[in-house]
């Protein structure tokens, strides 16, 4: 195989959740570049055996009936430690939304409490957290509905295969958690256990945002529960839990956390973002947190400029400081100038984040006579799978670039036209920055 050849797995779960959609890119060159994006369909009896064994609280197929909208159950797509996680529908709508089923034992009462309060306390128009529709009891389970949200920010690091992610999607990935965390701290709330799992990126507004808030508290409240995940604990969270897992045997005068302790996660997941592993693994231990980052670096190095790690270690360091009170706040860190760092996404990040908005690679020449001809074949061809709400064709790339209605309709899109031949080429599709869409910055 040609020298040049490399493939990049993506795993996306679709909304048929019994199936994976494996993206394979590969770049050959022979004659010239040519780029190939195959959409694989995995056999389902694996993942149909897993389901069958994992998923048992809510049934496929189930109407949950609320005074807010009839929901429908289609398929499990998460299970975590006190509850599961179903892909669900609006049966009114058609509108997908995410139920999150707690299991029916009464330790997880205290996890649903807070779950609720802070969803209730926290949503606010524009704000980086999940939105929260309603809940509802079913048979005995709580279920809260939400909307449903894409990738996890941990599947997306398993998509780099232990790789450097771009630029453009660290500095993303840190902005919008910032802005998450900022909108939490703002409100006196700890998120206490920010990691890849709980930040998902919506594709309807283009953003990361933060989920799972079962032990966050109040920077006002008694609360004496552990907190944050390891591996992404702050030290201070570190003797805290001790505490807590021995409350007679310890003698030390622990403080409890506060919001720095989010800043330390964040610094942690920002670095595991740069590296594809993780700062301190599971290890609790401390020594040395400098030079730990600096060796961290050191192996990414022909990955990026140096000025960008160098402003990156600066940047880092503000949020790894072992007294919490020496660690930057949200609101300084998001001044910071790294984050204004001038980069593009990369095509994998283009091709793993969903959007509503649509790039189609080299369908004409600037020098052809029949630009016009091509965006209209084009928008008629993009129309076959959705409302489009835009348009645009730019002839310096020659590459077109169309809005659907939601980010669902891009992804059906996509998946449609991918190595379609449309006048005598082979389409190439991505999805395309909402941002840089609305900005009308083409490239």
């Amino acid at each position: 195989m040609c020298p040049k050849v490399k493939s990049l797995l993506l795993l996306k779960l679709t909304h048929d959740t019994s199936m994976f959609i494996a993206y394979t890119y590969m770049r050959a060159s022979e004659h010239q570049d040519l780029i190939f994006l195959c959409n694989v369909k995995w056999a389902a009896w694996t993942m149909s055996v897993v389901k069958e064994l994992q998923f048992q609280e809510l049934p496929t197929g189930e109407q949950l009936v609320t005074p807010f909208g009839i929901f429908r159950v289609r398929n499990g797509i998460a299970i975590g430690r006190c509850c599961e996680v179903y892909d669900g529908e609006d049966c009114v709508t058609g509108e997908a939304v995410a139920l999150k089923v707690f299991r029916r034992y009464q330790q997880y009462r205290g996890a649903l409490q807070r779950e609720l309060f802070f969803l209730h306390t926290l949503n606010a128009s524009g704000a980086p957290i999940v939105k929260h529709i309603g809940e509802l009891e079913w048979e005995g389970r709580d279920v809260l509905v939400q909307e449903l949200l894409s990738l996890t920010v941990r599947d997306i690091l398993l998509c780099q295969e232990g790789g450097a992610c771009s630029p453009w999607f660290v500095i993303t990935l840190t902005t919008h958690i910032l802005k998450g965390l900022k909108h939490l701290h703002d409100n006196g709330v700890v998120h206490a256990d920010l990691k890849p799992p709980n930040i998902l990126w919506d594709a309807r507004t283009a953003t990361f945002k933060l989920v799972d808030f079962g032990v966050s508290f109040t920077t006002s409240e008694q609360f004496l529960h552990a907190v944050q995940s390891k591996g992404y604990q702050a030290p201070e969270c570190v003797k805290w839990n001790r505490r807590v897992s021995d409350p007679i045997g310890t003698t030390l005068q622990v403080k409890r956390p506060g919001p720095p302790a989010d800043i330390w996660s964040a610094g942690c997941i920002i670095v595991e973002s740069l590296t594809g592993i993780r700062l301190f693994s599971d290890s609790l231990k401390f020594e040395d947190v400098d030079g730990r980052l600096k060796s961290a670096l050191s192996t990414v190095c022909k990955s990026y400029p140096l000025t960008f790690l160098k402003e990156t270690y600066n940047f880092i360091t503000r949020c790894l400081q072992i007294i919490p009170e020496e660690r930057a706040n949200a609101w300084d860190l998001l001044c910071d100038p790294w984050l204004m760092y001038h980069c593009r996404p990369s095509y994998s990040d283009l091709m793993i984040l969903p959007t509503a908005v649509l790039r189609i690679l080299n369908v004409t020449d600037a020098s052809s006579s029949d630009c016009a001809d091509v965006e209209k074949s084009l928008l008629n061809l993009c129309k076959k799978y959705g409302d489009v709400t835009g348009y645009h064709l730019e002839l310096v790339t020659g590459n077109f670039y169309v809005r659907y209605e939601t980010a669902s309709l891009a992804e059906i899109a996509l998946q449609q036209m991918t190595e379609m031949v449309f006048s005598d080429r082979t389409l190439i599709v991505t999805f395309y920055p909402l941002i840089s869409w609305e900005n009308e910055e083409f490239y």
